[in-house]
C-alpha cells in the first residue's frame, strides 16, 4: 500500500519535546515564564507592541471585538468566503456580520465591495489573509480610515506573510493570529493577539484573565482564555524556525507551479509575499472531483477549503447572489504543503493530478 499523504501535518522536534519536558518538571504549568517568552518573541518578530497568548484564535477575534466595543446592533464587515469562526465572533457578540465578496484571485476580502455595504451601524471591517497571502490591507485601511472605522486583521493562515516587507499583522487596530496543527507554527491549540495601541492593550489583558485589573479585583466581565506554560513552551521552539518552514512552503510550491501546467495557481500580487498555509490551486468542478478521487485512492489527502460561502448558512446574514465567493467555493482545490512533504511525495502528486487532467 502507498504511503499516506497527509494535506498538512505539524513540524515538531526533539526541542518542543525537551521543552515540554523542562515545564512538567518544574510545575508551573500557566503564565510563568515561557507564556512571557513567547509574548516578547512574538512582538520582536512583529515588530509591534504588544502581544499577548489566548487558548485559541477565535479567542483571541472575540476580544478583539470587544476591545473596540463592538456591541449588540453594531454591524462588522467580514468576508463571505472565510472559516466560520470569522462571522461567528461577531455573532457571539450579538452584532451582525455584513457578508462582502471577495477577490476571485486573492480570495481576500475585494476593497471595492466594501463602500456599499457600509452603514451608519458599521464599527469594524475584519480583512482575512487567507491560505498564506495578505488582503489588500492598504486599500483596507483608506477605507477604514476615511469612514471612521476600526481594522481587525485575522492572520490566522498568514504568520509571517508580508505587503512591500512590512508583516501582515501590523496594518490594523488589533491582530489575531491562531497556533491550530494546521497553521504555519503549532502550539497545538492556541493563539496571540497583538496591537499597537496602549489602550487597547490594557483591555485585552483585563478581558483574557476573567476580568481582573489585578488579583481579585473585578472591572469588566471577563475569561479564561489564557494559554498554558505548556502551549508557550512549544510556541517558543516553533517560532525559532518559522523563517525555515515558510522557505520550504515556498519551495514546495515553486515545485506545483513548475510541474502543474493545466491548473490555476494561486495569485501573488507584486511586492506581496505569500506563505502558502495552504496551497489552493483551482480546477472546473467536474475537474475538481476527478482529482481528489484520484489523489484520495492513491493515499493523498486534499481538501476543499471551503465548500461553501457564509452566505449558503441561516446562521449568518444574506449576501448578493451570484458571488465571487460561491464561484471559487466551486473550483478551489488544495493541495498537501508541510515541511514533512519530500520529493518523492511531491512527484507522485503531481503525477496523479497531471494524468487526470491529460485525460
Amino acid at each position: 500500500m502507498p504511503k499516506q499523504i497527509q494535506i498538512s501535518q505539524p513540524d515538531l522536534s526533539y526541542r518542543e519535546f525537551f521543552a515540554t519536558f523542562r515545564v512538567l518538571n518544574s510545575a508551573r504549568l500557566t503564565q510563568g515564564r515561557h507564556v512571557e517568552e513567547f509574548e516578547s518573541n512574538f512582538r520582536d518578530y512583529l515588530g509591534v507592541n504588544h502581544a499577548y497568548t489566548l487558548n485559541s484564535g477565535t479567542s483571541a477575534l472575540v476580544l478583539a471585538l470587544m476591545a473596540l466595543g463592538v456591541q449588540s446592533g453594531d454591524e462588522v464587515i467580514v468576508p463571505n468566503y472565510t472559516f466560520g469562526a470569522t462571522a461567528n465572533a461577531v455573532l457571539l457578540l450579538g452584532a451582525k456580520p455584513i457578508l462582502v465578496d471577495i477577490d476571485p484571485r486573492t480570495f481576500a476580502l475585494d476593497p471595492k465591495k466594501i463602500s456599499a455595504a457600509l452603514t451608519r451601524k458599521t464599527k469594524v471591517i475584519i480583512a482575512v489573509h487567507l491560505f498564506g497571502l495578505a488582503a489588500e490591507m492598504p486599500a483596507i485601511m483608506k477605507i477604514a480610515k476615511k469612514n471612521g472605522l476600526s481594522v481587525v486583521e485575522d492572520v490566522a493562515q498568514s504568520l509571517g506573510s508580508e505587503i512591500e516587507n512590512k508583516k501582515v499583522g501590523t496594518f490594523g487596530d488589533i491582530s489575531c493570529f491562531s497556533f491550530y496543527p494546521t497553521k504555519i507554527i503549532t502550539t497545538g491549540e492556541g493563539g496571540m493577539i497583538v496591537t499597537n495601541d496602549a489602550t487597547l492593550a490594557a483591555i485585552i489583558l483585563v478581558l483574557r484573565n476573567q476580568g481582573m485589573s489585578s488579583r481579585y479585583e473585578y472591572v469588566r466581565a471577563g475569561f479564561n482564555f489564557r494559554m498554558s506554560e505548556l502551549n508557550a513552551a512549544i510556541g517558543i521552539e516553533q517560532l525559532k524556525r518559522i523563517d525555515s518552514f515558510v522557505e520550504k512552503r515556498n519551495t514546495i510550491a515553486s515545485f506545483y507551479r513548475q510541474k502543474l501546467p493545466l491548473v490555476t495557481h494561486p495569485y501573488v500580487p507584486n511586492g506581496f509575499k505569500h506563505v502558502f498555509n495552504q496551497y489552493t490551486i483551482k480546477l472546473n468542478e467536474k475537474n475538481r472531483e476527478s482529482v481528489r478521487l484520484a489523489l484520495a485512492t492513491s493515499g493523498i489527502a486534499t481538501e476543499v477549503y471551503y465548500p461553501r460561502p457564509l452566505d449558503d448558512f441561516p446562521l449568518y446574514a444574506k449576501a448578493p447572489q451570484n458571488s465571487v465567493a460561491r464561484t471559487v467555493s466551486e473550483q478551489v482545490l488544495s493541495l498537501p504543503i508541510h515541511t514533512k512533504l519530500g520529493p518523492y511525495d511531491l512527484k507522485r502528486i503531481v503525477k496523479i493530478l497531471n494524468s487526470v487532467l491529460e485525460n
